[in-house]
């Protein structure tokens, strides 16, 4: 292990070039509140900004490099992501004050520096969330939802692509893929009653063609469960593309 004292921004975001940070599924929920570790935060900035104190001290991030090769690298958040979501986050809404602003140059600089990779892929953003978190970060930084609240209708399934557009095949469900494990951008979406959500788990067992009385264990994470599902070929859908088969050669 080794422990290094390091700006925040200027060396372990914006230095981290390439690299994605990465919320496992066993951390608890992004859980910081407004009013309270969220406010408190704010003052100590404003302490800065205002020269009463020359620095703070965040805490400590640990973290741990899972994969890496010659283009990226994936360091997975051990401890302190809620507060390093919570600065993304505030990175994100400065983004947005600059473009509301016509401060482009300003804007740009923010994304390229400290939110995005080169990249067009999964390793776009600097950092990616948890399956529990992930709809709500996506939601409040890619500034996206407005449009896929138009785009989407009831009764149909999409699938999100990496540029924020929508694919549609009707009542058709897209391809359900082993990425959806690791990737939750990959799981297609609905629209209900409550706006737009992934499909669960339980719909994708029955997309896949498996009866209601087949469960996943309880001891399969959720990104595990996707995976296996995306992974799986059941036999009433070979049975089903079998006699699809049957009457194109009859």
């Amino acid at each position: 292990m080794k422990a290094d004292p390091l700006s925040l921004f200027e060396e372990f975001i914006k230095g981290a070039v390439g690299s994605q940070y990465v919320i496992p599924v066993y951390q608890r929920n992004y859980t910081w509140k407004k009013h309270k570790q969220v406010q408190q935060l704010l003052e100590d900035i404003k302490k800065i900004l205002n020269h009463e104190t020359s620095r703070h001290f965040l805490g400590s991030i640990v973290y741990v490099i899972t994969k890496t090769d010659f283009i990226v690298r994936e360091r997975e958040v051990v401890d302190g992501q809620q507060r390093l979501v919570t600065m993304f986050l505030m990175t994100y809404a400065l983004k947005e004050i600059a473009s509301d602003n016509g401060d482009t140059q300003i804007s740009d600089y923010l994304v390229h520096n400290y939110l995005e990779n080169n990249e067009t892929g999964e390793y776009k953003y600097r950092l990616r969330p948890s399956v529990s978190d992930d709809d709500a970060y996506y939601d409040n930084t890619y500034n996206n939802y407005a449009n896929l609240v138009s785009a989407i209708k009831r009764e149909k399934i999409y699938f999100i692509r990496n540029d924020g557009s929508v694919y549609c095949s009707g009542k058709m469900c897209p391809t359900l893929i082993a990425g959806m494990g690791k990737f939750p951008e990959r799981i297609p979406v609905v629209r209900d009653d409550y706006g737009i959500r992934k499909i669960t788990v339980r719909e994708c067992l029955r997309f896949q063609g498996f009866p209601d009385t087949y469960n996943i264990s309880r001891d399969v994470s959720i990104e595990d469960a996707y995976k296996q599902i995306g992974n799986a070929v059941c036999v009433p859908v070979v049975q089903m593309i079998a006699l699809e088969i049957m009457k194109i050669l009859k």
